[in-house]
């Protein structure tokens, strides 16, 4: 039987968003409260911190809702009820968990490099400021 490269990458895109579902259960919870407890403390002291700190929490929460909804669908097709027409009812629903992680680290990451580069901009321009007068 004859594949397309289309079918091809969407199997293989299944599989990989499934893979990562995998530890994406355990890992989902874990990196969103080390992110927003390590973030908890610059929050207080900018504007740009608060703001990185509801984002981070915006989104883990939304990520955690999203996962666990997948969750829930997997522990019930491993429970035996009805999931899908097939048998991978229930690595689609991992795979849901593995794009939920993904799209949380996704936001985390450009979340905290564009404080970062945020905050690196005012401490330069206070910097300067410093100097001129």
């Amino acid at each position: 039987m004859v594949h397309s490269w289309q079918d091809i990458a969407l199997q293989v895109a299944f599989w990989a968003f499934g893979f990562v579902g995998l530890f994406g259960i355990t890992l989902l919870p874990l990196r969103s409260v080390q992110l927003i407890y390590r973030s908890w403390a610059p929050s207080r002291a900018s504007i740009v911190g608060r703001l990185c700190f509801s984002l981070l929490a915006l989104a883990a929460a939304l990520a955690l809702f999203g996962a666990v909804a997948c969750t829930y669908g997997m522990s019930r097709c491993l429970l035996g009820y009805y999931c899908s027409v097939n048998q991978a009812g229930g690595w689609f629903y991992l795979g849901g968990v593995g794009f939920w992680y993904l799209a949380f680290e996704l936001v985390a990451f450009i979340v905290l490099l564009t404080a970062r580069g945020l905050s690196r901009a005012a401490v330069q321009k206070f910097n300067q400021s410093d100097v001129a007068g």
